[in-house]
């Protein structure tokens, strides 16, 4: 049975299993058990269970294979060639050399900004919708660290580092 366990200056960590008494002698004074958490998303705070929002990583850039694929799943990768052709001179040849020949798309570079008001994105579905899309969301929350119990049955409690899980949605384009 898993147990939790939260210090003041540690953190919470959890067990795969009940700790032994000479185990539990060797957690930090002031340790307390706790419940486990409803969900990942949970946080320790003042005596409770808080759920947290995990923020969302929006990548600054993407690759081009993973935008076009974002804009043609959001019906827009038919729009590119018309937007680009509608451009003044030197945005349009500028613009279409980035389009045919660059790997990656930096969402702050003039070209990306272009488009998007050509393609009647706000800035908000600029940053947020493509890369979303693209399936690149990673959510970057902290995880519950959880024990490590070694071989020796002993349980080591871990301090909540802040570490962040990155989930991936899809595999390599």
């Amino acid at each position: 049975m898993e147990k939790g366990f939260y210090h003041p200056s540690i953190g919470y960590w959890q067990t795969n299993s009940e700790p032994s008494e000479e185990v539990i002698t060797t957690y930090p004074e002031g340790t307390i058990e706790v419940g486990l958490p409803p969900t990942l998303n949970h946080r320790y705070i003042d005596g409770n269970w808080v759920e947290v929002q995990p923020q969302v990583f929006i990548p600054k850039i993407v690759t081009m294979s993973r935008a076009r694929l974002a804009l043609l799943q959001q019906g827009l990768l038919s729009q590119v060639q018309a937007a680009i052709d509608s451009l003044p001179s030197p945005q349009k040849e500028a613009a279409q050399i980035e389009w045919d020949y660059s790997s990656e798309v930096h969402r702050n570079k003039p070209f990306v900004q272009s488009l998007g008001a050509t393609l009647e994105l706000t800035e908000e579905q600029l940053i947020t919708r493509i890369p979303l899309l693209a399936r690149l969301r990673r959510s970057a929350e902290k995880i519950v660290p959880r024990s490590i119990i070694s071989g020796s049955g002993l349980t080591i409690p871990k301090p909540h580092l802040g570490i962040i899980a990155i989930s991936a949605l899809d595999q390599d384009v």
